[in-house]
């Protein structure tokens, strides 16, 4: 056994039984008190008998001590793989949840496409149905913020068992969803981002109600930030630095106090390939101020924190297919309807 391995077994012997072992090793004082007393003079052993009763004493000594050691290992051991269980139990949990919340949305906003579709005779005009399909879009806006607030909270709390499986202290933490909400300009540095959904610790530490999370109204140029843009121009899958001051000029960010709130980021895209281009709908950001300047974040596609942070970002960009997929057939349809209507005014006229 290594060294590591007994003192590490020593540790926790000591840390756990600490009251058992200590009567433990009274008992086993005792009986050397009582051996040193009967066999052993100022002269030496006494006899024979003294010489192997001495040896007796002092083997079982060790051998108890050792008895011990290896209980305690294997109880510690059994104990961890039963709070790695619970862990990966919660961790499959919160995993299958995020899936039951995009369900749900999905639902909902099939509905939503339903009510609106039942509409589609009503509109004479493309003007008046755009007009329809904005006032719906509030709908459609709530329905995505309770998924991705669930969602955003869900993946919050994968991160964080996360770091206690690492047994890294992260202190402060904390996830954000930023939606990029303006495309007309056809040079990415110049979409726009705003940061649409927090995680409810890091919302309630701001102060803010819990049934609102509208953010500030601001909103940044990718090309103002080096995370963003540093994933969009060259479509990298990810923007991970564990401190961020030490790229010093290097490093862009567009958010006033930046540094006061996190010194350390990953951030993932949301997007999908679309034949041999990727669309972009945001982007997830998990940030923290890491003031011992730990490695917390690994740039790389095989760490469990980027499956986590991957997997919010694949859900989020499925309801951004699916909506996209909702306006594109009511246009769809109303296109059609008024064709309909046109071939038919046409065969009233010739007739």
């Amino acid at each position: 056994m290594s060294n590591k391995y007994i003192n590490d077994s020593l540790r926790k012997v000591v840390s756990s039984y600490s009251f058992n072992l200590f009567a433990g090793l009274c008992s086993i004082i005792a009986l050397v008190g009582w051996a040193l007393q009967t066999f052993i003079t100022w002269s030496g052993i006494s006899g024979v008998v003294g010489w192997l009763a001495t040896t007796v004493i002092v083997l079982t000594f060790f051998m108890t001590l050792m008895v011990l050691v290896v209980f305690a290992r294997k109880h510690y051991v059994l104990a961890d793989e039963r709070e790695a269980n619970s862990k990966l139990l919660e961790h499959q949990n919160l995993n299958l949840q995020n899936f039951y919340h995009l369900r749900s949305a999905i639902d909902r906003l099939q509905k939503l496409e339903q009510e609106v579709l039942s509409k589609m005779n009503e509109f004479t005009s493309i003007e008046a149905l755009n007009s329809y399909i904005e006032l719906k879009e509030k709908d459609g806006a709530a329905i995505f913020k309770k998924f991705a607030t669930k969602a955003v909270n869900n993946s919050f709390k994968l991160a964080k068992i996360y770091f206690i499986a690492k047994k890294i202290n992260v202190g402060s933490l904390r996830l954000t969803v930023k939606a990029i909400i303006s495309q007309n300009n056809q040079n990415s540095a110049d979409w726009l981002v705003k940061t649409v959904v927090r995680d409810s610790e890091t919302w309630q530490k701001l102060g803010n109600d819990d049934e609102n999370y509208t953010i500030d109204s601001k909103e940044h140029k990718i090309g103002d930030n080096t995370d963003f843009f540093y994933i969009v121009d060259k479509n990298n899958p990810m923007f991970v630095s564990n401190d961020l001051k030490k790229l010093s000029a290097k490093y862009k960010n567009s958010s006033n106090n930046w540094s006061e709130n996190y010194n350390a980021t990953f951030v993932v895209p949301i997007a999908t390939q679309y034949k041999e281009s990727w669309m972009y709908f945001g982007f997830i950001a998990l940030d923290s101020l890491n003031e011992e300047n730990l490695e917390l974040f690994i740039k790389s596609k095989d760490n469990e924190l980027y499956q986590i942070l991957k997997s919010l970002s694949e859900a989020i960009a499925i309801w951004h297919m699916v909506y996209n997929g909702y306006i594109q057939n009511v246009l769809k349809e109303f296109s059609l309807i008024q064709q309909a209507k046109n071939e038919t005014t046409c065969t009233q006229a010739g007739a």
